[in-house]
């Protein structure tokens, strides 16, 4: 019965989802936004604003009003402008001259703090520098960059540097320019539709230089390349149509103006939800999402009271609830035009989809009788850790490694970085754990939906005061920010865990 029950929900909600993707959020006048959510706090980057207009904003149904209005370009460091060469030989000779000249005046056209990174990319990515903020260090690289005869793997490449920037510049916008013919001579790492979900995700304008390629693909390849640029508001140039390098760099530099908002987020706001938020400056409306953050207060007495306890007579459940997140749109950047009519019986739709899925939800969690380990019912999403045996000898403290820490109790949340509406939420204390992998019966975070994790990936527990990562994979080890770990260390709050092909984002609060 639980299992097309399941079933059921499982395809109701993907449906769902579907006709809202297809649904228009941004209205007439719609402009190009990025944001970033730290410590309860958003900063928002609007393209084209005046820090003298004035400014309507709603967080969902929540008016918010910015404490601060400052202009990009009077910020200590405005942005990151990140430009990538393919210098292989397919990059035709007669075009380098005008690459060099528009990258040039790329840097040129630079604000006052602006920070520089240049790569070039073949099998491999290769930093020429990173944050530089001098015009003749960045000058120098660009003329000396060399072409050479070799392959590119210009998905994986294009993967790691937003990847890279991602987990190196939390925070911080950065344009990303892409030089390339379009060719990518190696697909054997990650896929086209998962470096889309990964620039949606991060949000960076990727503004693309196309050199002509006379592949038999040629076409095709460099329209799949102009594609990405409108995936988060860039652009495109295609040199064999433009040679005005002026005005190309013109056009990379559009973020020079705009405004960054500082907006303070409502606590009643900050439950780790994607909500929606909506900008009015002027005739221009801006749409974003934003992933809201956990509120940083002290817990009360009655509620630390119903967090796990580590009683000997009666541990924390072992089962392997699945958890079920209800996926959140990500508003659309472009979008056609629909007739009124179509929204509305899209509309009418999604409402009788959203309250069977309410109704079939609650049935389910009944069935199961989901109890935490304080009696109280949980949410799909949340996951109950595992008591950790006495006579526990594989690796995490056992009897002869006592647990030191003092008591407090630690909520969790984990992220699919490139779908932020598939979201883990437990709350930890010291003599528990939680096992991420494949299999259910080893596992209580269950990724079933990415199948190059393995079957137990890794643990993560609370020891002394310090949240810790254990691999628990040979043959698929995991990383964190990057870094292979072969057997424990500790996690800080933002950092990213890559278990195979996927990556999730660690945050917690005490």
């Amino acid at each position: 019965m639980q299992g097309w029950t399941k079933r059921l929900l499982s395809g109701l909600t993907v449906l769902a989802v579907c006709l809202l993707a297809v649904m228009p959020v941004h209205a007439q006048g719609e402009g190009s936004a990025w944001a970033a959510v730290q410590d309860q706090q958003a900063q928002v980057y609007l393209q084209g604003a005046s820090p003298d207009g004035e400014f309507t904003c709603q967080i969902g149904s929540t008016p918010v009003t910015p404490s601060a209005v400052t202009g990009i370009s009077d910020l200590d460091t405005p942005l990151q402008t990140v430009i990538v060469v393919d210098n292989s030989v397919s990059i035709p000779s007669a075009q380098r001259p005008l690459v060099n000249e528009i990258l040039s005046n790329v840097a040129g056209n630079r604000m006052e703090g602006e920070a520089f990174s240049v790569a070039t990319i073949s099998q491999t990515v290769t930093w020429l520098c990173e944050g530089q903020t001098d015009y003749l260090t960045v000058k120098q690289l660009l003329d000396g960059i060399t072409y050479n005869d070799q392959e590119t793997r210009l998905t994986d490449c294009l993967y790691e540097i937003l990847t890279h920037l991602q987990q190196q510049y939390p925070g911080q916008l950065c344009r990303v320019v892409l030089v390339t013919d379009g060719v990518d001579n190696q697909e054997i790492g990650y896929t086209a539709d998962e470096l889309d979900a990964l620039i949606r995700q991060t949000g960076y304008p990727v503004y693309a230089v196309g050199c002509s390629n006379s592949g038999a693909n040629g076409n095709a390849e460099l329209q799949r390349l102009f594609a990405l640029t409108r995936l988060t508001g860039g652009e495109a140039f295609y040199l064999a149509d433009t040679q005005d390098a002026t005005a190309i760099a013109s056009g990379i530099a559009a973020w020079n103006t705009g405004v960054r908002l500082t907006i303070d987020l409502p606590a009643e706001l900050c439950d780790g939800s994607q909500r929606q938020m909506q900008v009015v400056a002027g005739q221009t409306t801006y749409v974003l999402s934003l992933t809201m953050p956990f509120a940083s207060v002290t817990a009360p007495a009655s509620e630390a009271e119903s967090e796990p306890s580590a009683p000997a007579e009666e541990p924390a459940s072992t089962a392997d609830p699945q958890p079920e997140a209800e996926p959140a749109p990500e508003p659309v950047s472009r979008g056609p035009a629909v007739e009124v009519w179509m929204i509305a019986a899209a509309g009418g739709g999604v409402l009788v989809l959203v309250v069977l899925i309410l109704v079939i939800g609650m049935a389910v969690r009944r069935s199961r009788g989901m109890q935490d380990a304080g009696g109280q019912n949980t949410t799909p999403q949340d996951i109950a850790p595992t008591e950790i045996p006495p006579e526990d000898d594989d690796g995490r403290p056992g009897p002869d490694q006592p647990w030191q820490g003092d008591g407090r109790t630690v909520r969790l949340r984990l992220t699919d970085v490139n779908n932020g509406a598939r979201q883990y939420v437990s709350q930890l204390q010291p003599g528990y754990f939680l096992a991420i992998g494949r299999d259910p019966a080893q596992c209580q975070v269950i990724i079933d939906f990415e199948p190059s994790v393995s079957r137990h990936q890794c643990d993560i527990y609370l020891q002394d005061g310090e949240i810790r990562l254990r691999n628990a994979s040979q043959a698929n080890v995991t990383r964190v920010n990057g870094q292979r770990i072969d057997g424990e260390c500790v996690v800080s709050s933002g950092s990213t865990i890559k278990m195979g092909r996927l990556v999730m984002r660690l945050e917690y609060t005490q």
